[in-house]
């Protein structure tokens, strides 16, 4: 059977989820099985070592700058034919699927060059309804421009399927494909040396993802207060950056945090800072399959998690994980019965590892070679 040629844009290879999910994927296609073009917007990222062979790497455009400019006139006025003539100069072959690896922008402009795809399908990462992203008109318009004009929608959790479907409806063929994360790897990366020491004197916690709103850092940085006012012996470690990272790290001046908390900037390898945690604290407004969960599982890290929809349903409603409310006070709550009970902490770790084996990765990886080939 001819091999057929799958297009993937994503803006960047720059630190995110869904950017570490893709490569993750990509190290596990069969190259000799599908043909794969990976079409970055801009040429950036940290993830771009990381590329198996057998891939094939494009760029839209060189410069970041000038990607984030022009994304910047698409989304805010509106104006799309700049970018349309990067896209129709760069991607000059037709190809048998075209792959939106993070909706939003990427979608909209894998739709520019449609008469190149045979399919066209987005990858939704995210709970749109729980997040308020789109005002009611807004809805109709993306529905009408975007979501009608695909092929097929793959969701990463249920969650991110039902709500998606309670905004714009399900008219588009859609399929739930978990995202894969690769456990032997990530057991192995997991024993590189660490660039700061984690003593066992104190209960260590981590935070690992970007330094955006939905992540909700502000709630856990006074959760953390209110345990230092307790007089708890732990220590919270934030892992990743973004646009945010001055504004917590006032917080945390503001709160005379400095001996609590540290910041450790972004690292490509967050695994052994998972595995050297006792906690990881996941304080989301909205997760739709936060795959750090499955990787503290992994790990042999207990989790304490908002009640978001990812969250409940990778912990199975909190069988797995020690769920949480959104405020500071219940945040702070659910962490001071994880740090004050190592027994408790112990068995979710133990109960963690029958978890993880309900996300194979040979079933994720066929349901896509199933969408890709058919």
């Amino acid at each position: 059977m001819k091999r057929k040629k799958i297009f993937i844009l994503i803006p960047s290879l720059a630190v995110g989820g869904a950017e570490r999910v893709l490569v993750n994927l990509l190290k596990k296609i069969d190259t000799d099985r599908v043909d794969i073009t990976l079409c970055l917007l801009a040429n950036f990222g940290s993830y771009l070592n990381e590329l198996p062979k057998g891939i094939k790497l494009t760029f839209i455009l060189q410069s970041n700058l000038i990607a984030r400019c022009l994304t910047y006139l698409q989304l805010r006025f509106g104006i799309v034919w700049p970018i349309r003539l990067c896209m129709q100069s760069a991607v000059k072959e037709h190809y048998n699927v075209g792959v939106s690896f993070s909706d939003g922008t990427p979608t909209d402009n894998i739709l520019l060059i449609a008469d190149r795809f045979d399919k066209k399908i987005a990858w939704v990462h995210s709970c749109y309804k729980s997040q308020n992203l789109f005002a009611p008109a807004r809805v109709q318009h993306l529905k009408k421009v975007r979501y009608d004009k695909l092929d097929h929608i793959v969701f990463v959790s249920k969650n991110a399927e039902t709500e998606f479907s309670e905004l714009f409806g399900n008219k588009v063929k859609h399929s739930i494909i978990y995202n894969l994360f690769d456990g032997e790897t990530i057991k192995q990366k997991s024993k590189d040396t660490l660039n700061t020491v984690i003593g066992n004197k104190s209960v260590n916690i981590v935070a690992i993802g970007r330094m955006v709103a939905v992540k909700q850092y502000d709630k856990l940085i006074t959760a953390v207060g209110i345990l230092a006012d307790k007089g708890l012996k732990f220590k919270m470690r934030f892992v990743g950056d973004g646009e945010l990272k001055e504004n917590l790290q006032t917080q945390v001046k503001n709160l005379q945090l400095d001996e609590y908390i540290d910041f450790l900037g972004f690292s490509p390898n967050p695994y052994p800072y998972i595995k050297h945690s006792d906690i990881l604290a996941i304080s989301s407004q909205s997760e739709a399959f936060p795959t750090v969960m499955i990787e503290a599982m992994l790990l042999e890290t207990a989790v304490v998690a908002t009640a978001c929809s990812g969250c409940v349903e990778i912990s199975d409603k909190g069988r797995y994980a020690l769920l949480t409310g959104h405020s500071a006070e219940e945040i702070a709550e659910k962490l001071e019965i994880m740090i004050t009970d190592s027994e408790l902490r112990h068995l979710y770790i133990e109960k963690a590892k029958h978890r993880i084996h309900d996300y194979d990765e040979k079933t994720s990886l066929n349901k896509i070679y199933q969408l890709w080939e058919a």
